[in-house]
This record gives structure tokens, C-alpha cells and sequence, in this order.
């Protein structure tokens, strides 16, 4: 009974949900489209300051990076290329990262080789290769000489993919005379401002008539200052460093003729109690570096850094103490292109800043100076730099050979060319007295060469006995087979001392005379239509030929006469080791030729002079002239010293060997008493 009135309630209350669900319930209508209402106009909309009783603070955005952008000037001039102008040197700059394009020498002399009037550019531009763009996709497409770049700014600046080096600066001073310019740019944030100026000095006519040759003595002349400044502009402490691109684009003079002198870094660094402590570095060895992955880094203070070539140097200079305060944390090598020749290749210096730390509102200034100019030790001495004139290792002969040049060019007034024939003169007289000896020499060598036969003859093939017997006759009538030697020995120094002030000093560069335009340099009479076999060249140099012959000749002139065959093979072999040795020396300078010509000239000339000063000798039993020639050499010049010690030698060679010598004064050796001492001897020698 319960369960059936549980059942009919549950129906009753279904069938009373369903009815009134169905008849008494809204139907559900479909959504309405909502059309989007325009935006207010600022008219709609009330101001903040109108809503009443509510003031609220002011917000600013933060301002959107904006890249910097100038005008470009690539025409900008310090300086001038009228060598009247009181400049020494004309600079040419461009907008673009504030660089130097090109350095010019106003100077005649140090024109372009061969071709006179042109103005030597100095300092140039390198192209980067592909490879270096490739892994520094925001770099300049040229390495120019003081580039420079900001860690924090270049940073910044990789966001429009460019950099410092590659944006134009804006020009905000530039001196009207073209004694200097200044370049700034801000950082994209706004945050810094760098500042670069550039200066030359410029000597009033005044000025430079106070000086005699103020070109050479001048270092300032051949001197670009810069001053690099770096402003905080925010309200905040700021930490920054940059980075100073080093000399480039010196150029290789004479490549075929330069005796392996190409580009070097040459550096100067402080010690701690100030003295400067110098050294150098081939392109060579950085390329070898850098192929390696060791190059090395010098964190030392520096007193100068930079490139030089054969006759001049760009370095640059920091202007303060830098043991007291240091701009520079690193120095590195940089190889900016490998030529085909690897010894060849362009070669430059990056210098990095020590950390800078900047107040808010305060600026950093580093003052620097560039010397590009000649290598002459008197405008490289004030900044400690005069060690990089290398004389080579006979450096105290090569500065007095070009003491006496310079003597003879600019105090007497004659042509460099025969200031070097001066030279000449001037060392065959100081050996006058050696070669008089030596003509005496060849007399009495003359006189002997009966005797020779004759001792020849006596000992017939045993060489040994013969070279004793020999030498004792040399000793006997005061011959010294090595004299005839013994000027070319003399002369050797004086021909690496000249070979290597040819070869430094820029004074001798662009010397002429006659045909020759360039007395440090082969003298080039023609080109020739084809390139000469070994030498790699198709110039056809004139005096090393004339050299060789003259040689040729001095030699069958001044040669003593053969004593055995092997001196007369000697002698017959001598043109054609001094036509081999005029091949080697085909592309020395031909201020070095000169020397050569001039020499030989003297010699055969002096020869013959004193062919007929000096009489024949008269050589007796006794020696020359007689009266005890025999008594070992004593008395006599050259009978004793180093071939009484010579002799000595061979005798205890020979008493080692168990043989007996006969004694000096011409008796017979002991014979024991039995007359077989010989034998003996000889039987004792057997038997060895």
C-alpha cells in the first residue's frame, strides 16, 4: 500500500514539471548581433585634471632607441699637400666612424718611387675580407686608421645591425685654416656622447726659418693629435671601454728589390722605472699566429705602437704617463689581409681602453698622438722611438759610414753619389799602407817562384813536405801568402756598413744621379721584354755587370801568381765565381755599386802606381837583401809571429807523427851516430 502511493507521488510531481515546462516556461531566442560602438573622440573623453578630487602623477613613456644619422662628408682636409704651407703632411677624413682616410707627405723627397711629384700616401684604407664581414656582420667594409669603437654603444647598435665604425658623425668644430676638426655622436639611448678631435701643427714661416731643415728635426710636424672624450649623459654611474684601431695601409716600396723589409709592428713598452723596453714583430710571424690561434696579447704600458716599413712608421703615442695612469688594458696584433707572399701581408695593432668609470654629467678625455713620418732618429727620439732605425749588427759601422755621407752631402755640398765616391777615396787612402804591403808581397811571391819550382821538383809528390818547405821559404824571405786577402777582409765591414745605411736611411732614398733615380735601389736603366731567368725581375740593372767585370779584371790584376796547380785551378775558377757572385748581387742598391766601381777603380789604378814605386827585390840564400835572413825570420817582416808559430805546429805534428824535421838553420838531422837515423825513422813509420 506504501509503496504504491510512493510511486503515484513521483508520477505527480513528474507530470507537473513536464506541463509546466512545456506550457509555462519562455522559449530560449537566438543571440542578437551587437554592433561595435565607435571610439570616443578626444572631445568625448572628460581630461584626468577635470575628474574632481583626483590628481594623478604625471608618466612618461621610456624613449625608443633612435639610430643616429648625419650627413656624409668623405672630403675632410687637415693640413695641405703645398709643402710651403707650413704642414708637413696633408690628412684626408671622412664622416664615416670618424676616421682617417689617407696620409699624404708634402715633402719632395718623399714622393711616390719612380715617380716624381706624386705625394707618398702614408696611411691608406684596407678592405676587410669577406671572411672577417662574415663573422662580424655589423663591421665597416674598410679598416681605417683610428677607428673606434664603445662596448656599451656598439652594443646598442647591434639592434640596427651597424655600428661605430660604420655610421656618419656630425662635424661640430672645423678650423677654416685646416688645422683641426671635431666629430661627435650620442649613443642610440641617448646615454653618451663620444667626441673625437683631430689636430695637425703648423709652423709660421717665422718659425721655420728659425730651424735649418725643420723638416727633419720637427717631430710635431709628423704629428696627428687626437683627442678622444666620452660624456655620461644620464643620471646614473656608468662603467665603459673602447677600442682604437692602429696604423693601416702603409705601402710596400720596391717589393722585388726590398731585401725582405716588408710591414713590421714595432713596439715600445714602459718598465717600471720608466725606461722604454722595445721590440718588433714580422707579418710573417703574425700570420704564423694567427694561423696557429696564439696570438698574443701585451698588457704592458705603452710608450708607442704601431707599423713601420722600410724608410717610415706610423705609431701611435699616448701623451700622458702611462705608468701613472694607463689608457691601454690590451695591445693585439691584427692581421687585416694575408697576401699570396705571407711576408707580404697588411699588418695593424687594436688597441683596447682600461675600464672607464663616469659619473653622472662627468666626461673622460685620453690624449693621443699619431706619428707618421720618416724614420729619421731625431724626430723618433721624443717619444723614445729611435731604435726602430735598424742598422743590422754592424750597426756602429753603418752610422759612421752615413755620418761620413752625410758630412760630404750636407757640409761640403756634394751630389750623394759622390759623396759615396768620397767614401771610397776616403777608405782606399787609410789602407794605402796595407796594400802597398801587399804589392810587395806579390814582387817577392814573383822573385820566389823559381825557388817553389825548385822545392817542387825536390819533393815531388809528397804534398806534405813540399807545403812545409814551402811555407818555410815564406817565412825565410817575409812573404805572407795571406795578404793578398787581407783588404777585402778590411773592406768587408765597410760593405755591411754601407749595405745597411743604403738600406735604412731614408736620406739616400730618391737620390739620383744620371739614369738612376733611386740610389738605395737597383738602378734600373731599362725594362727588359722578358723576365731575366732566377731573378724574377725584367729590369736590366747596369752596374752590378759593370761591377762584375771590373772585378773580373781587378782580380787577374792584383791575383799573386799561382804557386802548384791547385792556385792556378783557383785562378782560372775566379771569373766565374765573381760572375756567380755579380748574379746574387743583381738587385743591391746602386749607391752599393758605386762603392764597388769606385773601389775597383782605386785598386787597379793603385796597383799600377806602385808596380813602378817599389824595385824589384833581390833574394839571396840568406833572405831578402842578405845579411841573416836564415835565422828564423828574425829581423826580417813577417819572418816571424804567425808563422814561426805556424811552423812551430807542423814540427810537433810531425814528431807526433815519428818523423824528424830539419832544423832552421839549414844543418842535417841527427843520425844517432850510426847514419841510420833516417832510415829508422822511416822504418818506424812503416811500421805505424
Amino acid at each position: 500500500m506504501e509503496q504504491r502511493r510512493f510511486a503515484l507521488a513521483m508520477a505527480l510531481t513528474l507530470a507537473i514539471w513536464f506541463g509546466w515546462s512545456f506550457f509555462f516556461l519562455p522559449k530560449p531566442q537566438p543571440p542578437k548581433k551587437v554592433e561595435p560602438k565607435p571610439a570616443p573622440t578626444a572631445e568625448e573623453v572628460p581630461a584626468i585634471a577635470e575628474i574632481p578630487g583626483e590628481e594623478l602623477p604625471e608618466v612618461k613613456a621610456p624613449p625608443r632607441p633612435k639610430l643616429p644619422g648625419h650627413p656624409r662628408d668623405s672630403d675632410i682636409v687637415l693640413g695641405s699637400a703645398d709643402d710651403d704651407s707650413g704642414f708637413f703632411m696633408e690628412v684626408k677624413l671622412t664622416t664615416e666612424g670618424a676616421a682617417v682616410r689617407e696620409i699624404l707627405l708634402n715633402d719632395k723627397r718623399y714622393c711616390v718611387l719612380h715617380k716624381p711629384g706624386v705625394p707618398l700616401s702614408l696611411v691608406g684604407e684596407v678592405g676587410a675580407p669577406a671572411s672577417y664581414l662574415v663573422d662580424h656582420p655589423q663591421a665597416s667594409l674598410f679598416f681605417r686608421t683610428l677607428q673606434t669603437s664603445v662596448d656599451v654603444v656598439d652594443k646598442q647598435l647591434e639592434e640596427f645591425k651597424t655600428s661605430l665604425d660604420q655610421l656618419d658623425w656630425k662635424i661640430v668644430d672645423r678650423d677654416p685654416d685646416g688645422k683641426s676638426v671635431s666629430f661627435r655622436i650620442n649613443s642610440p639611448d641617448n646615454q653618451f656622447e663620444i667626441t673625437k678631435r683631430y689636430a695637425l701643427t703648423r709652423f709660421e714661416k717665422e718659425e721655420k726659418d728659425k730651424v735649418e731643415n725643420s723638416r727633419d728635426v720637427n717631430s710635431k710636424g709628423y704629428q696627428l693629435a687626437l683627442d678622444l672624450t666620452i660624456k655620461n649623459l644620464s643620471d646614473a654611474r656608468q662603467t665603459v671601454a673602447y677600442s682604437l684601431q692602429g696604423p693601416v695601409g702603409l705601402p710596400l716600396e720596391d717589393i722585388e728589390s726590398s731585401r725582405s723589409k716588408f710591414q713590421d709592428l714595432r713596439m715600445g713598452f714602459l718598465t717600471k722605472d720608466g725606461t722604454v723596453k722595445s721590440g718588433h714583430k714580422t707579418a710573417l710571424q703574425v700570420v704564423k699566429e694567427e694561423k696557429s690561434d696564439k696570438v698574443e696579447d701585451w698588457r704592458t704600458p705603452v710608450r708607442y705602437i704601431g707599423v713601420d716599413i722600410q724608410y717610415f712608421a706610423a705609431l701611435l703615442i699616448p701623451q700622458e704617463d702611462q705608468n701613472k695612469d694607463s689608457y691601454v688594458a690590451i695591445s693585439r696584433p691584427q692581421l687585416l689581409r694575408t697576401a699570396k707572399e705571407e711576408a707580404q701581408s697588411e699588418i695593424s695593432v687594436s688597441l683596447t681602453s682600461t675600464p672607464l668609470v663616469l659619473e653622472p654629467g662627468k666626461s673622460v678625455t685620453h690624449k693621443w698622438a699619431m706619428f707618421a713620418g720618416p724614420k729619421r732618429e731625431i724626430l723618433l727620439d721624443p717619444f723614445d722611438a729611435g731604435t726602430i732605425v735598424d742598422f743590422g749588427f754592424a750597426s756602429a759601422i753603418a752610422r759612421g759610414m752615413l755620418w761620413l755621407l752625410k758630412f760630404f752631402h750636407f757640409s761640403i755640398g756634394l751630389p750623394w753619389v759622390l759623396s759615396i765616391v768620397a767614401l771610397t777615396v776616403l777608405v782606399r787612402a787609410c789602407m794605402f799602407p796595407i796594400s802597398k804591403k801587399q804589392a810587395t808581397s806579390a814582387k817577392i811571391m814573383k822573385a820566389l817562384r823559381p825557388k817553389i819550382a825548385e822545392i817542387k821538383k825536390k819533393y815531388g809528390d809528397d804534398k806534405q813536405k813540399f807545403t812545409k818547405a814551402q811555407f818555410e821559404l815564406f817565412n825565410r824571405y817575409g812573404y805572407n801568402p795571406f795578404s793578398g786577402c787581407l783588404p777585402l777582409f778590411l773592406q768587408l765591414p765597410i760593405f755591411i756598413g754601407l749595405y745597411n745605411s743604403l738600406n735604412s736611411a731614408v736620406e739616400l732614398r730618391m737620390a739620383s744621379f744620371l739614369w738612376i733615380d733611386n740610389l738605395a735601389g737597383p738602378d734600373r736603366l731599362m725594362d727588359l721584354p722578358f723576365d731575366i731567368p732566377f731573378l724574377g725581375t725584367n729590369d736590366l740593372n747596369l752596374l752590378p755587370i759593370l761591377t762584375t767585370i771590373l772585378y773580373i779584371i781587378q782580380s787577374k790584376i792584383l791575383a799573386p801568381p799561382a804557386m802548384d796547380e791547385q792556385a792556378e785551378m783557383q785562378m782560372k775558377m775566379m771569373p766565374y765565381m765573381m760572375a756567380f757572385m755579380g748574379f746574387l748581387f743583381y738587385k743591391v742598391p746602386s749607391g752599393l755599386c758605386v762603392y764597388f766601381i769606385a773601389s775597383s777603380v782605386w785598386g787597379m789604378a793603385e796597383r799600377k802606381l806602385l808596380d813602378r814605386m817599389i824595385p824589384e827585390p833581390k833574394l839571396s840564400d840568406d833572405g831578402p837583401g842578405g845579411g841573416g835572413g836564415g835565422d828564423k825570420g828574425k829581423g826580417k817582416p813577417g819572418g816571424g809571429g804567425l808563422f814561426a808559430k805556424f811552423l812551430a805546429l807542423a814540427d810537433a805534428a810531425a814528431n807526433d807523427a815519428g818523423m824528424q824535421t830539419p832544423p832552421r838553420d839549414g844543418s842535417q838531422p841527427s843520425t844517432n851516430g850510426d847514419g841510420q837515423g833516417d832510415t829508422r825513422t822511416k822504418e818506424k813509420k812503416r811500421r805505424k
